[in-house]
Parts: C-alpha cells; structure tokens; sequence
C-alpha cells in the first residue's frame, strides 16, 4: 500500500462529496490507519479547503463505521465516526460512501448520535436496500458498543489528552 493515499467519499446516492490525502501509518489485515495532515488540501465539491488541523483515521475494509480522532477538538468533538461503507481500496484511492449517520464524542465524553433525519430522508430518497439499511444500523450499534466499552480505537482514558502525532 503507498505512503498516501487519495480518500475519496461519495454521498449515498453515489456522487462526490470530498477527498484529500491520507497518510497511511499502518495496515494491518482489514484496518488501515492514517492522518490528515494540518494544511493538506481538502477537494469538497468545487472548492479547495486546508486541513485545519492532524487528526488520526481508522477506516476498516470490513465494517460499516469509521472513526476520526481529532488532534483539535472541531465543534468540541474529540471522535467523530462515520456510519458507512467499509472503505474499498482501488489503486491508490481508499473510498468509501458515507450514509450521512455519525456519531460524536465530546471532550466531555458525551456520545451524540447525529443526523438521524439525513439518514432517513437518504433512504427514502435513494432506495436503498433493507440489506444496506440494516448493514448501516448495525455499524451504528457497533460503533457505540466500542464506545461504551472504550474499546480501540476509543481507548483514552481522560478524553481531554488529545492525540499528539508522531514526527513526520
């Protein structure tokens, strides 16, 4: 697998929504685990963003949730986990499509699941199969049951010390 990687996610209904790079720190069976970098440039839609900030990633090839852990909380969220796809590796391209379900982890170790009705108003909209809705719903219960558990990749515990990347 390269260094970096493109990570590129779609909305339910298949279109783009952003890509960026992503650094690839390991890989080990079906997880891979990299970082945004402070200052790589984000491609959501037709604008060209800057990463404000490093924040580790934990994408999986086999589940359906991935898990961002912010080095900055953004909106207070330390962790913030996409319900989706698991991640396909296509070249050098790592994809996945977001069901626009998430959840939040606080500083203060409040868990918000979020965007219930995007994710209602998206299978509505797009059709998607009971298969995809329930393979979603079951990310979502697994993702929380880790949560709960602090279990990896939630395993601080003052969720106040925030990841420090390692020198580049």
């Amino acid at each position: 697998m390269a260094d970096c990687l493109t990570l590129e996610v779609s909305r339910s209904d298949g279109s783009f929504k952003w890509s960026q790079p992503l650094h690839v720190l390991e890989r080990r069976g079906p997880m891979v685990v990299g970082e945004w970098r402070e200052g790589d440039e984000v491609i959501e839609g037709s604008e060209k963003l800057i990463q404000p900030a490093t924040a580790r990633l934990v994408l999986w090839t086999d589940r359906w949730y991935n898990v961002i852990h912010n080095s900055v909380p953004m909106y207070d969220r330390v962790w913030y986990c996409n319900i989706a796809t698991p991640a396909v590796l296509e070249g050098d391209a790592l994809r996945y499509t977001d069901m626009g379900l998430d959840i939040a982890v606080t500083t203060d170790g409040e868990v918000q699941v979020l965007d219930e009705d995007e994710f209602a108003s998206n299978q509505a909209r797009h059709g998607h199969h009971e298969s995809v809705t329930h393979a979603a719903r079951q990310g979502l219960a697994a993702a929380l049951d880790l949560i709960s558990r602090r279990e990896f990749p939630f395993t601080d515990a003052d969720l106040t010390t925030l990841y420090r990347p390692s020198a580049a």
